[in-house]
C-alpha cells in the first residue's frame, strides 16, 4: 500500500468513524438502539449498512422505471435485487443483537432520491451511476475496516464478509457503466 493509498485509508476511516458516531448518537437518541452488549462500532456498522441499503434500494427503485438505458435499467433491477438480500440479512442479524435498524431513509437521503428524481435522460442514468459508484466506494472502505477489525461481534464480521464482493462487483458494473457517458 503506497503512503498516499494509506493515508486516503486513514482518512476514510476517521471520517466514517465521526459521521458513524454522530449517526449512533442521533439513533440512541431516536430510541433505535438498544444496548446488548455489541461494541458501538458494530451498531455504527449495522446503522450505516442500513442506511446505505436502504437508498440504494429506493435509486434503484427508481432507476428501474427511470433510465434511459435499458443496460441501467438492468443494472438497477439486479442492484434492488442484491440489495433486498442484504437487507433481510442484515434485519436478520438485528434481531439477533436486538438492535433496531433505521427504517426509513435519512434527510441526505431523501434528498438525493429528489435530485435524481428530477433529472431525465442521460443525466439521470450517469448521476445514479455515480451514487452508487461513488457512495459504494465510501461503504466498501467500511466494510473493510469492519471485516479486518480484531474484535468485531462475529455475526457482523460474517455479514460484512458476504457483502465484500457485492460491493465490489456494484462498483466496478457502474463505473463500467459509466465509461459508455464519457
Amino acid at each position: 500500500m503506497t503512503r498516499s493509498q494509506l493515508v486516503r485509508t486513514v482518512t476514510l476511516a476517521t471520517l466514517i468513524c465521526t459521521l458513524g458516531a454522530a449517526h449512533i448518537r442521533a439513533a440512541e437518541e431516536d430510541g433505535i438502539v438498544r444496548d446488548v452488549g455489541v461494541s458501538n462500532l458494530d451498531k455504527t456498522f449495522a446503522i450505516e449498512a442500513a442506511h446505505g441499503i436502504l437508498r440504494d434500494k429506493a435509486l434503484a427503485n427508481l432507476a428501474q422505471h427511470r433510465a434511459q438505458s435499458p443496460k441501467v435499467r438492468k443494472f438497477a433491477i439486479e442492484l434492488r435485487d442484491r440489495r433486498e438480500k442484504a437487507h433481510a440479512r442484515l434485519r436478520t442479524l438485528a434481531e439477533e443483537t436486538r438492535l433496531r435498524l433505521p427504517e426509513r431513509l435519512d434527510m441526505y437521503q431523501r434528498q438525493q432520491v429528489k435530485k435524481l428524481a428530477s433529472l431525465t435522460g442521460e443525466q439521470f442514468d450517469r448521476q445514479f451511476l455515480q451514487y452508487i459508484a461513488e457512495t459504494d466506494y465510501i461503504r466498501f472502505y467500511q466494510f473493510e475496516l469492519r471485516n479486518g477489525a480484531l474484535r468485531v461481534y462475529p455475526p457482523v464480521a460474517k455479514f460484512a464478509r458476504e457483502q465484500l464482493p457485492v460491493l465490489r462487483k456494484d462498483m466496478q458494473r457502474a463505473r463500467q457503466l459509466l465509461e459508455d457517458y464519457r
